[in-house]
């Protein structure tokens, strides 16, 4: 990551790739560390996932039966969105910060049911479903939703609940830059 990174969390300003796929990295590891029921999570970087959702061949080379959760990113037109896939459940799910449509809840049926075929699972049935949330109120602030909705999914909350204020907004935004500089290496 590159100061130019780091300011791109500011106020108004659209999170990038390299963000989330670090937030996330930190995030997951943290839920892997500290997780008593010993359950596992990984995350497909955003580069991958958005290839993934836009119908292309996934070159990521894991099994998912490994891991209970897997998250998943996509920038779809300058848009964040989380996919979110419960292998061993059978079931995935699709948050949208501006909500969810029906379309893109099939959508995300259709291309987690591919991905865990191509990756050797036999699922024939999937259930997907998109639990309440809270919308983002603004333009710009969808990266920052993605990444609250996968904090919730990793924390097991059964609601997924934050202050979507101007000044939450920029508190999240906030606590995503500090976890990323403290998690970066002394130069």
């Amino acid at each position: 990551m590159y100061y130019w990174d780091i300011k791109q969390i500011g106020p108004d300003m659209e999170l990038e790739s390299e963000v989330i796929n670090a937030y996330l990295a930190v995030k997951v590891k943290d839920f892997n560390k500290e997780n008593p029921r010993g359950q596992r999570a990984t995350f497909i970087d955003t580069f991958e996932m958005t290839t993934i959702w836009k119908n292309g061949t996934s070159r990521l080379k894991i099994d998912p039966l490994d891991y209970d959760v897997i998250l998943g990113i996509v920038n779809d037109h300058h848009h964040w969105t989380l996919t979110v896939m419960y292998p061993g459940q059978k079931r995935c799910q699709f948050l949208d910060p501006l909500g969810e449509t029906a379309v893109n809840v099939k959508r995300c049926t259709e291309i987690t049911r591919r991905f865990l075929k191509s990756k050797g699972c036999n699922i024939s049935r999937l259930k997907c479903n998109s639990p309440p949330h809270p919308q983002q109120p603004d333009g710009t602030s969808c990266g920052v939703f993605a990444l609250k909705f996968a904090e919730s999914i990793l924390s097991a909350e059964h609601h997924i609940s934050f202050a979507t204020t101007k000044q939450a907004i920029a508190e999240h935004r906030w606590n995503i830059a500090t976890t990323l500089i403290q998690h970066t290496d002394r130069l």
